[in-house]
């Protein structure tokens, strides 16, 4: 798949695969789980009050636009906190 985006595919998986990456990336998954994230992919606000979840798993781009205006206004109670079912 690098390859078809013009990248060195062996260099790809060289970088992909290191130490580094590879640490890097539990160090995310485990970021993205202490503030509450269950699916991916998960999109979020941030708000004064918190992060504001606009997505949990796929939703449509209309569906995460509507949210979004909802979220924006801070209208009470217009989306959910992570870590709070919605």
């Amino acid at each position: 798949m690098a390859a078809g985006f013009g990248l060195d595919s062996g260099g790809f998986v060289e970088a992909w695969t290191s130490r580094e990456v590879v640490g890097d990336t539990w160090r995310d998954f485990a970021w993205a789980r202490s503030i509450g994230v269950q699916a991916f992919p998960t999109v979020a606000l941030e708000q004064p009050d918190g992060l504001r979840a606009i997505a949990r798993g796929y939703a449509s781009a209309e569906v995460m636009y509507e949210r979004v205006e909802g979220v924006l206004p801070l209208e009470v109670g217009a989306t959910c906190l992570l870590g709070e079912p919605c």
